[in-house]
């Protein structure tokens, strides 16, 4: 975005706050005026967010983001834990005011919850299968009669279904329990992000990554608000500038990832003297 466009988009905003400002002021002045910020999240996105087997904590780089939002919003971080399909029921049904989950922004979600700007841009997509596969060795080999194992509605499935017609897609509650149908023999192969994907290799010998080198599904993901929480949208995009530029964002990202290079795509808007107050 040049810089003729950002100023169009700061005015934009700015008359928004000052004209309409009864019909957008509750959701930000309720956390505020209750001290505590409830953040819907699910578990089972290695080096994400997941239970620690050794202390059954959640723990992971959406916890840790979410704490850091909170701490600079000054309210108590109240962290909810839902399955995948869950998070945008719960957050229309006002279960939690805001989700931080690593979602992708498909146009299907935006229909009815609304995106921060894009926070990470990344190729998300690769491929795994069992080691003892000797069939499947990339994306052009994902045809009719292969059962590919995704997360139930996330960025994975809608990719295969608008690229692979011809295959048939068996959801799971999760990537993890996808991986689990893998190993098993229930589905020939599972897309996820590559990310996670190393996570999951790691922590199963039964498979391994294929077409590493040829990521597809190139998507952003952002946090997502009840539609009509303005003050709240706006407020989640300030803080995402402002932990992405300061460096604090990468920091977190080498702590969990410390082999995957740090996602160095920009914003949507280079917005670098945009920062919150200390």
């Amino acid at each position: 975005m040049n810089l003729r466009k950002m100023k169009n988009v700061a005015i934009i905003l700015f008359i928004a706050t000052i004209a309409v400002p009864q019909l957008f002021s509750a959701d930000l002045d309720e956390i505020l005026k209750k001290g505590t910020v409830r953040i819907g999240m699910y578990n089972q996105d290695p080096g994400r967010m997941f239970i620690d087997p050794a202390t059954n904590q959640l723990m992971g780089l959406e916890p840790d983001i979410a704490q850091a939002f909170a701490k600079k919003l000054g309210v108590k971080c109240e962290i909810v834990q839902a399955e995948w399909d869950a998070l945008i029921p719960g957050l229309l049904a006002d279960k939690w005011d805001i989700i931080i989950a690593n979602m992708a922004r498909l146009p299907s979600r935006a229909a009815t919850v609304d995106f921060t700007l894009a926070f990470e841009n990344y190729g998300a997509q690769t491929l795994a299968v069992r080691k003892d596969n000797t069939h499947i060795k990339g994306w052009n080999d994902l045809k009719k009669g292969v059962k590919v194992g995704t997360g139930r509605g996330n960025a994975a499935e809608a990719y295969v279904l608008a690229n692979f017609p011809d295959v048939t897609i068996v959801p799971f509650a999760s990537p993890q329990l996808a991986i689990q149908a893998l190993v098993g023999g229930q589905v020939d192969v599972v897309t996820e992000s590559y990310a996670a994907m190393i996570s999951f290799e790691a922590a199963n010998p039964r498979i391994k990554l294929i077409a590493t080198n040829d990521l597809r599904a190139f998507i952003t993901t952002g946090f997502a608000v009840k539609p009509g929480n303005f003050r709240l949208w706006l407020w989640a995009n300030l803080f995402l500038i402002d932990f992405k530029n300061s460096g604090e964002y990468a920091l977190l990202w080498k702590k969990w990832f410390p082999t995957i290079p740090v996602i160095e795509n920009p914003f949507e808007v280079n917005a670098n003297e945009v920062k919150l107050g200390q």
